[in-house]
């Protein structure tokens, strides 16, 4: 099993790789694959997060062990590390800022993934543009604590 810090170094990388290829996504057009890679951007840097400044481990999934978290874990973790990494007056902003944003660019990466039209509306470049931008924010708040 790899240790803590390679894990880390190795969901840090998996991290910058998602989010340059949702930034080439958005410039594509491609808006479905930048809201899922903008997804994954987050939750890759928030387990890198997570190894190097938590002792937490995800739970074993049927008696698996695992590396990471389930997607529905990403908002708690990033406020663990909100209260973990920052101090009190940009935690507060972080969390007004960050964590209602998560579960809605959960809600497009799963429109996204899932999702067909006509019976769902596709994703716009307006949605597109805001989870890039906002992947984006968080990898780089995240990555300044590692």
């Amino acid at each position: 099993m790899a240790t803590r810090q390679e894990i880390r170094i190795a969901y840090e990388a998996k991290a910058l790789e998602s989010l340059t290829v949702a930034t080439n996504c958005l410039t594509q057009r491609q808006f479905r694959a930048a809201c899922n890679r903008s997804w994954y951007a987050i939750m890759q840097i928030i387990t890198a997060c997570m190894y190097q400044r938590t002792t937490e481990t995800p739970l074993a999934r049927t008696g698996a062990a695992r590396i990471n978290w389930p997607h529905m874990d990403c908002q708690k973790n990033l406020r663990t590390l909100i209260n973990t990494c920052a101090n009190n007056r940009l935690g507060n902003s972080l969390r007004a800022k960050y964590l209602p944003s998560i579960g809605m660019l959960l809600d497009y990466r799963n429109i996204s993934d899932y999702r067909v039209p006509p019976d769902h509306d596709e994703i716009t470049d307006n949605e597109a543009s805001h989870a890039v931008r906002t992947a984006r924010q968080i990898v780089d708040t995240v990555r300044s604590w590692l």
